[in-house]
């Protein structure tokens, strides 16, 4: 079992605590709220379980869009996917070297 992963923002904290739970604490309200998900383990049975199922509601989408010719399921474009790539390629290379790295001039480079 993994360590919980948390995230917190300026109202409350979200907490994964397995594959299929999301336990928001709310500090305005001191109250906290489990949210489960059966759609997270979508497509662990065809082995497509990863990124928390998203892996697999990928694929479906894309296989959807082809067979129908109906793109609009499809959330991005081909430019979109680049430069989210590039992104975090720039992250990358700014976490090895140290240094801040202009998403700019990153992409001219590539």
């Amino acid at each position: 079992m993994r360590a919980p992963d948390n995230d917190f923002g300026t109202k409350g904290q979200l907490t994964c605590t397995d594959s299929d739970t999301v336990r928001h604490f709310d500090f305005l309200t001191n109250t906290t709220t489990d949210h489960h998900s059966a759609a997270q383990n979508a497509g662990m049975e065809h082995g497509m379980g990863g990124h928390g199922g998203a892996d697999y509601h990928l694929m479906r989408n894309w296989v959807d869009a082809v067979s129908n010719k109906d793109w609009s399921h499809i959330g991005t474009t081909a430019r979109d996917t680049l430069a989210s790539h590039l992104l975090v390629f720039a992250a990358e290379e700014a976490r090895v070297t140290g240094k801040v790295v202009s998403f700019s001039e990153f992409a001219s480079r590539r």
